[in-house]
């Protein structure tokens, strides 16, 4: 957390606490994006289970943590999770969050996600635990079945798979070239905030030096775009960048600010074109609020 506040000094913003919170929570997310998405299990798995298992409301220290934290993760985001023992836990997790790790898809292919499980409601965060019996390590293939029996008796989630079309932007280079840099760039911020990949408001996604991924792009995209983005640039290289937008609206622009369409294709040599994709659908038949432990 050292350097997410320096990152908020750097900034010189007056909520520096809730800034630090979305950069530390920012970078760290952005550790765990893959660069590519992994097939969905079969469902009929046995009904594996944790021997005892709790679903808690997440306890965030006040309304700006929560704020902040909500911004800065965003609903379905991808926590690499790794057991201890025979332990899984996980805080400050979503229903989204959860169906992705338990069924290893991607937050593109989840179809029908209630209203009531929206980032932006703090009764749609939890803190998860589970204990299998004895004393055996669990590896994270043995861990998903188990995670998937929880949800299906705490949340009472039934689920079917099935081919879908469904809307998405394509992020595309411009046909005059990208405008991406593999050395450093010129960089607003000094010392150890330099070296972090940042997104404040107004809306900027910055790295100074080369170490942003096509699929961490990506990742961020898709916490200001109405549809899900999915990365066809053929980019397979680490870069530098400073993207500057509307936080306010990013769809629209505002402030004296562009629209994140036109900060890609003016700043980036990017572009965000709406197509439509085919995806191995996880479709929800039926969800409910976590029962009480």
């Amino acid at each position: 957390m050292i350097e997410a506040h320096e990152e908020a000094r750097a900034y010189d913003l007056s909520s520096r606490n809730s800034i630090a919170v979305v950069a530390f929570w920012f970078t760290t997310l952005l550790l765990g994006v893959a660069v590519s998405a992994v097939p969905a299990q079969n469902d009929a798995a046995s009904r594996a289970s944790f021997e005892v298992a709790s679903i808690k409301p997440m306890p965030f220290r006040d309304e700006a943590n929560f704020t902040a934290f909500a911004q800065g993760a965003g609903n379905c985001a991808f926590y690499k999770f790794t057991p201890t023992g025979n332990r899984f836990f996980q805080g400050s997790i979503t229903l989204c969050m959860l169906i992705r790790m338990a069924y290893d898809v991607t937050d593109l292919q989840i179809v029908g996600l209630p209203e009531w499980s929206n980032q932006q409601k703090l009764s749609a965060w939890y803190e998860v635990e589970g204990r299998a019996a004895g004393n055996t390590s669990l590896t994270v293939e043995q861990t998903r079945p188990m995670l998937r029996t929880l949800l299906a008796d705490r949340f009472k989630l039934a689920v079917h798979r099935e081919p879908r079309g469904v809307p998405v932007y394509a992020l595309l280079v411009e046909r005059s070239g990208h405008k991406l840099s593999t050395t450093g760039i010129d960089c607003p911020v000094t010392g150890n905030s330099a070296r972090l990949a940042i997104s404040f408001p107004p809306g900027t996604l910055l790295s100074c030096t080369p170490q942003l991924t096509m699929a961490q792009v990506v990742f961020v995209l898709n916490r200001f775009v109405d549809r899900p983005v999915v990365d066809r640039t053929g980019l397979d290289g680490r870069y530098a960048l400073n993207l500057k937008f509307s936080g306010t609206d990013p769809l629209a622009g505002a402030d004296g600010l562009p629209s994140l369409f036109t900060a890609l294709r003016e700043q980036l040599g990017l572009r965000l074109e709406p197509q439509s994709d085919s995806v191995d659908a996880l479709v929800i038949d039926h969800v409910e609020p976590p029962a009480p432990n």
